[in-house]
């Protein structure tokens, strides 16, 4: 599956371009083809916004299952992995103890392919 992105100055002259006819599709906008996006546990779609710290990376990602804008939150493999992955359980525990409007819930915590 191909997917297209085009700018907002492109769907302009596009649109300019079938009232006026005078110009073809091709001349109206260049097409770029994009990636497939990448999917999480078949529900989460990541987006390209991608943050990283000394523990890991924070990446946006859209949840299917609850249709919200989530945060998927990943380890970086380095250094001690047992150590890495207990700190990462543990913050995850606690995270998932607390409840309040401006602190962000947690979803689930899984393991991807790559082991993070």
């Amino acid at each position: 599956m191909t997917f297209y992105t085009f700018t907002a100055f492109q769907i302009i002259k596009l649109m300019v371009a079938s009232l006026t006819a005078s110009i073809s599709f091709r001349d109206a906008v260049t097409i770029q083809p994009v990636d497939a996006p990448t999917i999480l546990s078949n529900r989460f779609v990541l987006a390209n916004e991608l943050r990283e710290g000394g523990m890991g990376s924070i990446q946006k990602a859209y949840d299917v299952a609850s249709q919200e804008h989530v945060a998927i939150k990943r380890m970086l493999l380095q250094g001690d992995a047992e150590r890495q992955k207990t700190s990462f359980q543990r913050e995850a525990d606690a995270l998932g103890k607390l409840e309040h409007p401006n602190i962000v819930s947690l979803v689930r915590v899984d393991q991807d392919t790559d082991g993070r």
